[in-house]
C-alpha cells in the first residue's frame, strides 16, 4: 500500500473542516497546534514522495494556510532545512545563549501556571502587614513567632522544602531524559531495521511504511489520543480494521511487522538466521514502547507530591508574621517573590514528569516521528534489493 493522492486528500479535506470550525482534533490539540501539525506532516509528504501529483497537492496545502484567516490568527510557519522539517508546535526551540529573551520569555515558563497562586498570597501578605501597621488586635502579629516557629525554625523549614523541591525536580527530569533516551532507541532501531530489510527483502517501502504507522500510533497513545488520526494514511482499510480492535493500538502494529517478517522467511528472502536478527530487532522496539508505556503511567508517588505541597502551603501561610515587623511593607513583595520561586520551580517538575504531553517543555515527538518517517522511507527506497538488481543488469 502506498500513500496516494487520494488517501491524503481525504485526510486535509477533514483537517480543513475542523481548523475552520475551530474545534478540538482529538479532543486535545486545537487551534494553532493543529495548523502547524498539519503543515508539518504535509511538508514530510512533500519531501519524501516522489509523486509529482503529491508534492502539487503538498504545495497547494501548505498555501490554503496562507489564503485563509484562522480563527486563532495565521499557523506557524514550517521550513525544510538541509533535509530536516521542523515547526514549532509544541515543544520550545530558543537559543541558550540569548540570556535576555529566555529571562523575559512568557510561554514555557512557570509564570503562567503559578501567577494565580502568587497574586492570592501576595493579597495575604499585604492583608497581614495591613493588620499589623494599622494596630489590629491580634496578639501574635506582634510577635515574631507563630505556634512556637521562630525566625531561625523558618529558615530552616524553608530549606528542608528547597531541598525537597530539587529532588523531586531531578526525579522528574530523569523520567524525562529516560524518554527522550527510548524515542533516540526507536528511531535507530527504525532506520536499522529498514536498512537491513532493504539489503535482504524485496519492498522493503512496505516496512518502511508499517514501521512509520507503528511510531504514529505510539504517539498518538503516550499522548492521550484513542482514534487512528494520521495513522490510515500508512495502513490500508484491513490493516486499520486489524489494528482497531487491539487496545494498544501501536502493539497490533508491532503484529503487522512481526507477520511481514515471517511472510518473507516464508518466501525465502530470510534464512532462520537473519529472521531471528530482525525479530530482535523489532523487540527492541517494542521494548522502548514498553519504557516509554511505564512513564506515563507511573507518576511520581502522590504521597511525596502532597507532602511538598502541603510544606509549602504552611511555609508560605506563615512567612508574613514572620517578615511583617522585620521587614515592613516590603513583606508582601518578599513573600511574593519567594512564592513564585516555591510554585514555579514545582510547577516545573509538574510539566517535565510526563515527557510524552502537549505542554511546551514536553518531548517534540512530532519531530521525532517525522524523522523516523523521513529516514525510513528514503532508506527503503535507496537500499531496495529491486533498485541493487536493476543495477547489477
Amino acid at each position: 500500500m502506498e500513500i496516494t493522492a487520494a488517501k491524503i486528500g481525504r485526510s486535509i479535506k477533514k483537517w480543513e473542516r475542523t481548523l475552520r470550525s475551530g474545534g478540538a482534533v482529538g479532543g486535545e490539540l486545537r487551534g494553532r497546534q493543529a495548523a502547524g501539525l498539519w503543515r508539518l506532516w504535509v511538508a514530510v509528504y512533500r519531501q519524501i514522495c516522489g509523486c509529482p501529483t503529491l508534492r502539487a497537492l503538498a504545495d497547494s496545502q501548505i498555501s490554503f494556510y496562507n489564503r485563509h484567516d484562522l480563527p486563532w490568527g495565521r499557523a506557524s510557519p514550517c521550513r525544510l532545512s538541509a533535509g530536516v522539517v521542523s515547526c514549532g508546535v509544541i515543544m520550545i526551540a530558543y537559543h541558550p545563549e540569548r540570556w535576555w529573551k529566555s529571562t523575559f520569555s512568557w510561554r514555557g515558563t512557570a509564570l503562567p501556571l503559578s501567577i494565580s497562586r502568587v497574586l492570592i498570597f501576595l493579597a495575604y501578605a499585604i492583608l497581614i502587614q495591613a493588620l499589623y501597621e494599622y494596630g489590629a488586635d491580634i496578639g501574635w502579629i506582634s510577635e515574631q513567632h507563630f505556634l512556637g516557629i521562630d525566625p531561625a525554625g523558618h529558615a530552616v523549614l524553608g530549606s528542608l522544602i528547597g531541598f525537597l523541591i530539587v529532588f523531586r525536580i531531578n526525579a522528574s527530569n530523569t523520567r524525562w531524559w529516560e524518554g527522550r533516551t527510548l524515542w533516540g532507541g526507536l528511531i535507530n532501531g527504525s532506520r536499522s531495521l529498514v536498512r537491513f530489510a532493504g539489503q535482504h527483502c524485496s519492498e522493503p517501502q512496505e516496512l518502511a511504511r508499517l514501521i512509520t504507522g507503528y511510531v504514529v500510533c505510539l504517539r498518538r497513545s503516550l499522548q492521550g489520543f484513542r482514534d487512528l488520526g494520521e495513522v490510515d494514511l500508512y495502513l490500508s482499510d484491513a490493516e486499520v480494521s486489524r489494528v482497531q480492535r487491539f487496545g494498544n493500538q501501536a502493539t497490533g502494529v508491532s503484529l503487522l511487522i512481526s507477520e511481514w517478517i515471517a511472510a518473507r522467511f516464508r518466501e525465502g528472502q530470510l534464512d532462520a538466521v537473519l529472521l531471528r536478527h530482525m525479530e530482535e530487532m523489532l523487540n527492541r522496539l517494542v521494548d522502548a514502547q514498553g519504557g516509554c508505556e511505564r512513564i506515563q503511567k507511573t507518576p511520581l508517588p502522590f504521597v511525596y507530591v502532597a507532602m511538598i505541597r502541603q510544606l509549602i502551603l504552611i511555609y508560605l501561610l506563615t512567612l508574613p508574621v514572620v517578615l511583617c515587623e522585620r521587614c515592613g511593607w516590603w513583606s508582601p513583595v518578599l513573600l511574593a517573590t519567594i512564592s513564585l520561586g516555591m510554585f514555579g520551580l514545582e510547577e516545573a517538575g509538574v510539566e517535565t514528569e510526563d515527557p510524552f504531553g502537549l505542554e511546551d517543555n514536553c518531548l517534540d515527538l512530532v519531530s521525532c516521528t517525522v524523522t523516523i518517517a523521513r529516514d525510513t522511507a528514503q532508506l527503503s527506497r535507496g537500499v531496495s534489493t529491486d533498485t541493487k538488481r536493476s543495477e547489477l543488469s
